[in-house]
């Protein structure tokens, strides 16, 4: 696979494995060398280089999302102690590179054109200057701007390798060095980026830098710090060994780079603390066993709108289970987990069992270097709200029969109703009763009539979700502030008191007790086949605290509760009531990647029609003023994302 040309590079050498080959005591006495240095040959930007090494210190281990770069952060420490001199001016390229990196292209494309602006002439041709022409070629790269990139390559040939020969001694010489090879390789001249790396070699030898300084700039250089993989090894303290560096110009010639292996600029919307906002990402690398496709449509699901302010909630329960790694309201996370795309590229290790171009779907979960991601619900697992996006190919589903990519979106949707369908265990007889008619309500209302249930009672507040819920097939529907759904479908002789379940157990035993039989032989025969009180099964839809409390309350003796909606805080309800009923309680997660699938096949052979459920559609633009739409549970139900549609409001279905 071609070498992609990122800051932060692709697997192998990823940030987290940077950081478990890098430690603290590293990093801290790496800043100590680079700043002894400094003071040792005199540099008056000593506490800038001594800053810089900090950011490069954190950066090898893997800690790039710790760091806050806006003032009384560090650019605003690095900014007082360099008096903004050509240190200073150098380094804002470093920070336009660093939060490319960091994935903010907005934020980099202004930091460099604010540096550009300060003019690159008026910098003295030193280290620093190699130092900047260096970041902003960088910069450039990930910013997708490849011509931009090798003219300021060409403008730093010329002093290249002198100036990194004649930097010997000076604190910030180690991160400079490496620099000009690193741009060589990447712009394609690799005899340049061998006698770069070789001079860098020497000069850290000559400055006496300990070993795994040399191996953390090389590893920062986007050089692995010895020759792994096929040939495998053993590296020691790869400092000395330089006969087992690996050549840049041996790389190129392996991973040949041109212009479309950098990586482009993609848009996406990030959620942090609360605030959606649109920005530039790189797009993003599949890793192995990896798909990487353009989002088609994305749905906004109501757990989006709850994690956009509740998301630490959530991810404190996770922790409980286990899950360390769900999204934290500081972190600019990627929502959407319900999705459509197509195809675009493998990563290593893939089976290719689909050509290049093809619709799929995919259920919401992938493996990376640090174990399995929930997607579009971890900043390491970003989601569908962007152009594109990353899903597991063992988990990725091709769309049959040319199924429309608005309902096929919604497989993700369907599948948590599907499932909670089979988790109620219901026969066409079976009084079905929905309790919510949100999105998973309406969900559930629609794989209940898929399933052949033949009375499918709906209950909400709401007059649209109603209106909704027999669009999707509900027989009867139920604004509870009028009426009861439990009582909705008397005919079918529900017992709804204690008194009743008394006689009917006398009743039933004075019955058996005129047969020729024992009368315990015919209960236990009428038991087998599944005889009984009749009861419906009740699906709880809403996710608010005291809806489990009021369905125990009203619902009619012996019933079944299926709770699909999601309180994620804390919620009560009195279990003397649900055993005086003898209610049986179940909760429903998720699906199985059966069940994904079998949803799939439901949807393209037009045995469920969610297409009622859709109410709106916008582009990255609109996501904002969708969350914001859906709070109107009269207007709408489900909007979808078009990544690439400019439509900023969702209008009414």
């Amino acid at each position: 696979m071609p070498m992609r040309c990122s800051g932060l590079p692709s697997a192998p050498v990823t940030a987290s494995s940077r950081s478990r080959r890098a430690t603290g005591t590293d990093g801290l006495e790496l800043s100590r060398h680079a700043r002894d240095l400094g003071r040792r040959a005199g540099d008056a930007n000593a506490d800038v280089c001594f800053a810089e090494h900090n950011l490069l210190r954190m950066m090898v281990q893997g800690r790039i999302a710790d760091l806050d770069p806006g003032e009384g952060g560090l650019e605003g420490d690095v900014a007082k102690r360099a008096d903004r001199g050509p240190a200073w001016r150098a380094y804002r390229f470093t920070f336009a590179w660093w939060r490319a990196e960091r994935g903010d292209l907005a934020a980099a494309r202004r930091d460099f054109e604010e540096a550009i602006g300060d003019g690159l002439s008026t910098l003295p041709r030193d280290v620093n200057w190699i130092a900047a022409l260096a970041s902003a070629s960088e910069a450039c790269i990930l910013l997708g701007d490849a011509d931009r990139a090798r003219e300021l390559r060409a403008l730093l040939a010329p002093y290249a390798r002198r100036m990194v020969v004649t930097a010997r001694g000076a604190s910030h010489a180690g991160s400079v060095a490496y620099k000009p090879a690193r741009l060589a390789a990447l712009c394609g001249d690799a005899a340049a980026a061998d006698g770069l790396f070789a001079d860098a070699a020497r000069h850290d030898d000559a400055a006496g830098a300990p070993a795994f300084v040399v191996r953390d700039l090389q590893r920062h250089a986007d050089f692995p710090a010895c020759d792994r993989g096929r040939r495998a090894r053993a590296c020691g303290a790869c400092g000395p060994a330089r006969a087992r560096l690996v050549s840049p110009a041996r790389r190129i010639r392996e991973n040949p780079v041109n212009d479309r292996d950098l990586p482009r600029p993609m848009r996406a919307v990030t959620c942090t603390h609360g605030a959606l906002q649109v920005v530039e990402r790189p797009e993003p690398a599949p890793g192995a066993g990896q798909v990487r496709i353009e989002v088609l449509r994305c749905g906004i699901c109501g757990s989006d709108l709850h994690a956009r302010h509740g998301v630490d909630a959530w991810a404190d329960m996770a922790a409980k289970v286990g899950y360390r790694r769900f999204a934290r309201s500081d972190e600019p996370v990627v929502f959407g987990h319900e999705f459509s795309g197509r195809i675009v590229e493998y990563g290593p290790g893939c089976r290719h069992t689909l050509p290049t171009g093809t619709d799929v779907v995919a259920l919401p979960l992938i493996r990376g270097p640090e174990g399995v991601d929930a997607v579009g619900l971890s900043v390491h697992a970003p989601g569908a709200y962007a152009e594109q996006m990353l899903v597991q190919e063992s988990l990725m589903m091709p769309v049959p029969n040319g199924l429309d990519t608005d309902v096929a979106a919604l497989t993700e949707p369907l599948a948590v109703g599907w499932h909670a369908v089979r988790r109620g265990e219901l026969g066409k007889r079976t009084v079905a009763i929905v309790i919510g008619c949100g999105p998973i309500g309406l969900a559930v209302i629609l794989m209940l009539k898929a399933k052949g249930i033949r009375t499918v009672v709906a209950s909400d507040y709401s007059r649209g979700r109603r209106t909704l819920a027999s669009a999707c097939g509900a027989d009867i529907v139920v604004d509870p502030a009028v009426g009861s759904p439990f009582t909705a479908a008397q005919d079918k002789r529900h017992l709804t008191d204690a008194p009743s379940a008394f006689e009917l157990a006398i009743d039933t035993r004075e019955k058996l007790e005129r047969l020729p039989v024992g009368w315990w032989h015919t209960w236990r025969l009428a038991e087998a086949l599944g005889a009984g009180p009749k009861h419906p099964v009740i699906f709880e839809c809403v996710g608010v605290p005291g809806v489990i409390e009021s369905i125990l309350d009203g619902a009619p003796l012996f019933s079944r509760v299926v709770v699909v909606g999601v309180v994620v805080g804390l919620d009560q309800f009195t279990p003397a009531m649900a055993i005086n009923k003898e209610i049986d309680v179940r909760f429903a997660f998720g699906y199985t990647p059966l069940e994904f699938r079998d949803t799939l096949r439901m949807l393209a052979e037009g045995k469920v029609d969610p297409r009622p459920l859709i109410t709106g559609t916008v582009g990255l633009d609109g996501v904002d003023a969708a969350f914001s739409a859906l709070s109107d549970p009269e207007t709408h139900a489900k909007i979808l994302i078009d990544p690439r549609s400019a439509v900023t409001l969702p209008g009414t279905a």
